[in-house]
Protein backbone atom coordinates (compact mmCIF):
# COMPACT_ATOMS: atom_id res chain seq x y z
CA UNK A 1 0.00 0.00 0.00
CA UNK A 2 0.99 3.63 -0.39
CA UNK A 3 1.57 5.78 2.67
CA UNK A 4 1.79 9.55 2.53
CA UNK A 5 3.28 10.77 5.77
CA UNK A 6 1.67 13.52 7.81
CA UNK A 7 3.65 16.33 9.40
CA UNK A 8 4.29 14.59 12.72
CA UNK A 9 5.44 11.42 10.94
CA UNK A 10 7.87 13.38 8.74
CA UNK A 11 9.11 15.33 11.75
CA UNK A 12 9.87 12.09 13.61
CA UNK A 13 12.31 11.02 10.87
CA UNK A 14 14.40 14.21 10.76
CA UNK A 15 17.64 14.68 12.72
CA UNK A 16 19.85 17.76 12.97
CA UNK A 17 17.08 20.38 13.21
CA UNK A 18 16.31 22.20 16.45
CA UNK A 19 12.86 23.15 15.14
CA UNK A 20 10.59 21.88 12.37
CA UNK A 21 7.49 23.75 11.25
CA UNK A 22 4.66 23.14 8.81
CA UNK A 23 3.97 26.23 6.73
CA UNK A 24 1.87 27.08 3.72
CA UNK A 25 4.94 26.38 1.55
CA UNK A 26 5.80 23.03 3.10
CA UNK A 27 7.87 21.70 5.99
CA UNK A 28 10.80 23.92 6.97
CA UNK A 29 13.65 22.90 9.26
CA UNK A 30 15.88 25.17 11.32
CA UNK A 31 19.32 24.30 12.73
CA UNK A 32 19.54 27.56 14.70
CA UNK A 33 17.34 28.47 17.65
CA UNK A 34 15.20 31.61 17.43
CA UNK A 35 17.68 33.46 19.64
CA UNK A 36 20.60 32.39 17.45
CA UNK A 37 18.66 33.31 14.29
CA UNK A 38 18.06 36.83 15.58
CA UNK A 39 21.75 37.31 16.36
CA UNK A 40 21.98 37.81 12.60
CA UNK A 41 19.20 40.40 12.27
CA UNK A 42 21.76 42.93 11.01
CA UNK A 43 23.33 40.48 8.57
CA UNK A 44 20.65 39.25 6.13
CA UNK A 45 23.05 37.02 4.17
CA UNK A 46 24.22 35.16 7.28
CA UNK A 47 20.64 34.96 8.50
CA UNK A 48 19.61 33.34 5.22
CA UNK A 49 22.48 30.87 5.56
CA UNK A 50 21.11 29.71 8.91
CA UNK A 51 18.30 28.09 6.90
CA UNK A 52 20.61 25.75 4.98
CA UNK A 53 20.02 22.10 5.79
CA UNK A 54 23.64 21.33 6.71
CA UNK A 55 23.86 18.39 9.11
CA UNK A 56 20.26 17.30 8.60
CA UNK A 57 19.24 13.75 7.75
CA UNK A 58 16.22 11.49 7.60
CA UNK A 59 16.87 8.24 9.45
CA UNK A 60 14.49 5.28 9.45
CA UNK A 61 13.89 1.57 8.89
CA UNK A 62 11.29 0.58 6.32
CA UNK A 63 10.11 -2.34 4.24
CA UNK A 64 8.92 -0.03 1.44
CA UNK A 65 9.70 -0.74 -2.18
CA UNK A 66 9.96 2.91 -3.12
CA UNK A 67 10.57 6.28 -1.48
CA UNK A 68 9.45 9.62 -2.93
CA UNK A 69 10.03 13.10 -1.52
CA UNK A 70 8.92 16.22 -3.34
CA UNK A 71 10.81 19.29 -2.23
CA UNK A 72 11.85 22.83 -3.06
CA UNK A 73 15.41 24.18 -2.95
CA UNK A 74 16.11 27.68 -1.66
CA UNK A 75 19.14 29.83 -0.97
CA UNK A 76 21.43 28.61 1.80
CA UNK A 77 24.84 29.82 0.63
CA UNK A 78 26.58 31.29 -2.39
CA UNK A 79 26.67 27.80 -3.97
CA UNK A 80 23.95 26.68 -6.38
CA UNK A 81 24.65 22.93 -6.49
CA UNK A 82 22.41 20.83 -4.26
CA UNK A 83 22.71 17.07 -3.75
CA UNK A 84 21.35 14.35 -1.47
CA UNK A 85 23.24 11.22 -0.42
CA UNK A 86 21.31 8.07 0.49
CA UNK A 87 22.72 5.07 2.34
CA UNK A 88 20.93 1.75 2.76
CA UNK A 89 22.18 -0.43 5.59
CA UNK A 90 25.17 1.93 5.89
CA UNK A 91 26.20 1.41 2.24
CA UNK A 92 26.12 4.32 -0.24
CA UNK A 93 23.05 3.77 -2.39
CA UNK A 94 21.99 6.93 -4.24
CA UNK A 95 23.29 10.39 -5.06
CA UNK A 96 20.73 12.77 -6.53
CA UNK A 97 20.39 16.49 -7.07
CA UNK A 98 21.40 19.28 -9.39
CA UNK A 99 24.35 21.48 -10.30
CA UNK A 100 22.09 24.54 -10.52
CA UNK A 101 18.95 24.58 -8.42
CA UNK A 102 17.97 28.02 -9.73
CA UNK A 103 16.96 26.38 -13.02
CA UNK A 104 14.66 23.86 -11.36
CA UNK A 105 13.99 24.58 -7.67
CA UNK A 106 11.04 22.15 -7.49
CA UNK A 107 12.47 18.64 -7.49
CA UNK A 108 11.84 15.03 -6.46
CA UNK A 109 14.09 12.62 -4.57
CA UNK A 110 13.06 9.11 -5.53
CA UNK A 111 14.61 5.67 -5.22
CA UNK A 112 13.53 2.03 -5.16
CA UNK A 113 14.16 -0.57 -2.45
CA UNK A 114 13.79 -4.36 -2.29
CA UNK A 115 10.83 -4.49 0.09
CA UNK A 116 12.85 -6.04 2.91
CA UNK A 117 13.52 -4.23 6.19
CA UNK A 118 16.22 -1.70 5.33
CA UNK A 119 17.90 1.02 7.35
CA UNK A 120 17.76 4.15 5.19
CA UNK A 121 19.64 7.34 5.92
CA UNK A 122 19.10 10.39 3.70
CA UNK A 123 21.71 13.17 3.95
CA UNK A 124 20.40 16.64 3.09
CA UNK A 125 22.44 19.20 1.13
CA UNK A 126 24.86 21.31 3.18
CA UNK A 127 24.63 24.54 1.23
CA UNK A 128 20.99 25.01 0.27
CA UNK A 129 17.71 25.15 2.16
CA UNK A 130 15.32 22.26 1.60
CA UNK A 131 11.57 22.74 2.02
CA UNK A 132 9.74 19.41 2.06
CA UNK A 133 6.48 19.30 0.12
CA UNK A 134 5.55 15.68 0.86
CA UNK A 135 6.99 12.26 1.65
CA UNK A 136 5.46 9.08 0.24
CA UNK A 137 6.37 5.42 0.82
CA UNK A 138 5.13 2.89 -1.75
CA UNK A 139 4.28 -0.78 -1.10
CA UNK A 140 4.99 -0.33 2.57
CA UNK A 141 3.91 -1.89 5.86
CA UNK A 142 6.26 -0.16 8.29
CA UNK A 143 8.32 3.01 8.70
CA UNK A 144 10.20 3.29 12.00
CA UNK A 145 12.36 6.26 13.04
CA UNK A 146 15.97 5.55 14.01
CA UNK A 147 17.53 7.50 16.88
CA UNK A 148 21.18 7.78 17.79
CA UNK A 149 22.21 8.12 21.42
CA UNK A 150 24.90 10.79 20.96
CA UNK A 151 24.83 14.39 19.78
CA UNK A 152 27.63 16.36 18.16
CA UNK A 153 27.38 20.16 18.13
CA UNK A 154 29.55 21.94 15.55
CA UNK A 155 30.33 25.66 15.35
CA UNK A 156 32.32 27.11 12.49
CA UNK A 157 32.55 28.90 9.19
CA UNK A 158 32.13 27.79 5.57
CA UNK A 159 34.31 24.71 5.89
CA UNK A 160 32.22 23.37 8.76
CA UNK A 161 28.98 24.25 6.96
CA UNK A 162 30.24 22.03 4.14
CA UNK A 163 31.85 24.21 1.46
CA UNK A 164 32.53 22.57 -1.00
CA UNK A 165 31.29 19.03 -0.45
CA UNK A 166 28.93 17.93 -3.20
CA UNK A 167 28.34 14.71 -1.26
CA UNK A 168 26.83 15.93 2.05
CA UNK A 169 27.85 12.73 3.81
CA UNK A 170 31.50 13.58 3.04
CA UNK A 171 31.50 17.03 4.67
CA UNK A 172 33.89 16.64 7.58
CA UNK A 173 31.44 17.41 10.39
CA UNK A 174 28.96 14.82 9.12
CA UNK A 175 31.66 12.19 8.59
CA UNK A 176 32.92 12.70 12.14
CA UNK A 177 29.39 12.51 13.56
CA UNK A 178 28.81 9.26 11.67
CA UNK A 179 32.10 7.83 12.95
CA UNK A 180 30.88 8.31 16.52
CA UNK A 181 27.25 7.35 15.80
CA UNK A 182 26.13 10.84 16.75
CA UNK A 183 23.43 13.07 15.34
CA UNK A 184 24.98 16.32 14.08
CA UNK A 185 23.68 19.78 14.88
CA UNK A 186 25.61 22.11 12.63
CA UNK A 187 25.76 25.83 13.55
CA UNK A 188 28.29 26.81 10.90
CA UNK A 189 27.85 29.65 8.42
CA UNK A 190 29.97 30.51 5.41
CA UNK A 191 31.97 33.66 6.07
CA UNK A 192 31.49 33.52 9.85
CA UNK A 193 33.98 34.53 12.52
CA UNK A 194 34.14 34.08 16.30
CA UNK A 195 30.78 35.49 17.43
CA UNK A 196 30.28 35.51 21.22
CA UNK A 197 26.58 36.41 20.93
CA UNK A 198 25.90 33.01 19.37
CA UNK A 199 26.52 31.57 22.84
CA UNK A 200 24.53 34.09 24.86
CA UNK A 201 21.74 31.55 25.45
CA UNK A 202 21.59 27.75 25.78
CA UNK A 203 20.94 25.69 22.69
CA UNK A 204 17.88 23.54 22.16
CA UNK A 205 19.94 20.35 22.42
CA UNK A 206 22.33 18.85 24.96
CA UNK A 207 25.51 17.78 23.12
CA UNK A 208 27.84 14.97 24.07
CA UNK A 209 30.77 16.73 22.41
CA UNK A 210 31.42 19.98 20.57
CA UNK A 211 33.72 21.12 17.78
CA UNK A 212 34.76 24.74 17.16
CA UNK A 213 36.42 25.83 13.89
CA UNK A 214 36.76 29.56 13.30
CA UNK A 215 39.65 31.91 12.64
CA UNK A 216 40.44 31.95 8.94
CA UNK A 217 37.85 34.66 8.22
CA UNK A 218 38.79 36.59 11.37
CA UNK A 219 42.39 36.76 10.13
CA UNK A 220 41.23 37.84 6.65
CA UNK A 221 38.76 40.52 7.71
CA UNK A 222 39.23 41.87 11.24
CA UNK A 223 41.88 43.96 13.03
CA UNK A 224 43.82 42.17 15.75
CA UNK A 225 42.16 43.86 18.72
CA UNK A 226 38.68 42.86 17.53
CA UNK A 227 39.81 39.28 16.90
CA UNK A 228 41.24 38.98 20.39
CA UNK A 229 38.12 40.49 21.96
CA UNK A 230 35.84 38.08 20.09
CA UNK A 231 37.97 35.00 20.74
CA UNK A 232 38.24 35.68 24.48
CA UNK A 233 34.53 36.34 24.88
CA UNK A 234 33.48 33.42 22.68
CA UNK A 235 35.35 30.94 24.88
CA UNK A 236 34.13 32.64 28.03
CA UNK A 237 30.52 32.24 26.86
CA UNK A 238 31.20 28.69 25.71
CA UNK A 239 32.55 27.79 29.13
CA UNK A 240 29.48 29.27 30.78
CA UNK A 241 27.25 26.89 28.84
CA UNK A 242 29.38 23.79 28.32
CA UNK A 243 32.10 23.59 30.97
CA UNK A 244 31.38 19.90 31.56
CA UNK A 245 31.43 18.92 27.87
CA UNK A 246 34.45 17.82 25.85
CA UNK A 247 35.22 20.55 23.33
CA UNK A 248 37.58 20.25 20.37
CA UNK A 249 38.95 23.44 18.87
CA UNK A 250 40.20 23.00 15.31
CA UNK A 251 42.75 25.67 14.48
CA UNK A 252 42.39 27.13 10.95
CA UNK A 253 43.36 24.80 8.13
CA UNK A 254 46.21 25.46 5.75
CA UNK A 255 45.20 27.85 3.00
CA UNK A 256 47.23 28.72 -0.08
CA UNK A 257 47.48 32.43 0.77
CA UNK A 258 48.24 32.01 4.49
CA UNK A 259 51.49 33.97 4.18
CA UNK A 260 49.94 37.16 2.79
CA UNK A 261 49.87 40.19 5.13
CA UNK A 262 46.65 41.32 6.81
CA UNK A 263 45.89 43.97 9.44
CA UNK A 264 45.55 41.23 12.06
CA UNK A 265 49.13 40.01 11.81
CA UNK A 266 50.40 36.70 10.52
CA UNK A 267 48.12 33.73 10.06
CA UNK A 268 50.19 31.77 12.56
CA UNK A 269 49.93 34.50 15.20
CA UNK A 270 46.13 34.37 15.01
CA UNK A 271 46.18 30.58 15.22
CA UNK A 272 48.47 30.83 18.24
CA UNK A 273 46.18 33.29 20.01
CA UNK A 274 43.20 30.98 19.50
CA UNK A 275 45.24 28.07 20.89
CA UNK A 276 46.45 29.99 23.94
CA UNK A 277 42.94 31.21 24.76
CA UNK A 278 41.30 27.81 24.32
CA UNK A 279 43.91 25.97 26.35
CA UNK A 280 42.99 27.98 29.44
CA UNK A 281 39.93 25.71 29.80
CA UNK A 282 40.44 22.17 31.06
CA UNK A 283 37.63 20.64 28.97
CA UNK A 284 38.97 22.03 25.69
CA UNK A 285 41.38 20.12 23.44
CA UNK A 286 43.13 21.93 20.58
CA UNK A 287 43.71 20.24 17.22
CA UNK A 288 46.05 21.79 14.65
CA UNK A 289 44.19 22.19 11.36
CA UNK A 290 47.49 22.20 9.46
CA UNK A 291 47.85 18.50 10.35
CA UNK A 292 44.46 17.37 9.07
CA UNK A 293 45.04 17.19 5.32
CA UNK A 294 47.85 17.55 2.79
CA UNK A 295 48.77 21.10 1.77
CA UNK A 296 47.82 20.28 -1.82
CA UNK A 297 45.74 22.73 -3.84
CA UNK A 298 44.28 19.80 -5.80
CA UNK A 299 42.27 18.89 -2.67
CA UNK A 300 40.56 22.30 -2.57
CA UNK A 301 37.60 23.11 -4.81
CA UNK A 302 38.82 26.67 -5.33
CA UNK A 303 42.50 25.76 -5.23
CA UNK A 304 43.16 27.67 -2.04
CA UNK A 305 40.61 27.50 0.82
CA UNK A 306 37.60 25.17 0.64
CA UNK A 307 38.17 21.39 0.57
CA UNK A 308 36.41 19.34 -2.08
CA UNK A 309 35.03 15.85 -1.43
CA UNK A 310 38.52 14.32 -1.56
CA UNK A 311 39.94 16.98 0.72
CA UNK A 312 37.16 16.45 3.23
CA UNK A 313 37.83 12.71 3.16
CA UNK A 314 41.43 13.32 4.24
CA UNK A 315 40.38 15.88 6.84
CA UNK A 316 37.63 13.77 8.39
CA UNK A 317 39.78 10.62 8.61
CA UNK A 318 42.61 12.41 10.40
CA UNK A 319 40.28 14.37 12.66
CA UNK A 320 38.36 11.24 13.64
CA UNK A 321 41.61 9.51 14.61
CA UNK A 322 42.56 12.45 16.83
CA UNK A 323 39.12 12.58 18.47
CA UNK A 324 39.18 8.85 19.24
CA UNK A 325 41.93 9.53 21.77
CA UNK A 326 39.30 11.36 23.85
CA UNK A 327 35.95 9.89 22.70
CA UNK A 328 34.79 6.30 22.70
Amino acid sequence: MEKKLNFEEIKSLIRGAVSIAETGDGIQMQRFTDAQFHVYDNNPDHQNKTRASSGMVMDFVTDAKQFTMNYQIRYGSSRIFSYFDVTVNDIPYAFQGTEDYTKEPERTLEFSLDGKENHVRIYFPCLTQIVIRDVIFHDVNMVTPVYRNKIMLAFGDSITQGYDAKHPMKAYAMTVADAFSADLYNKAIGGEKFLPALLDTPDAIDPDFITIAYGTNDWSCFPRDLIEHNVVNFFRNLNGLYSSKPVFVILPLWRKDYDRPTTSGTFESVRSFIRQTAEQYTNIHVIDGFELMPHDTALFSDGRLHPDDNGFTYMAKTLTEKLRVFLK
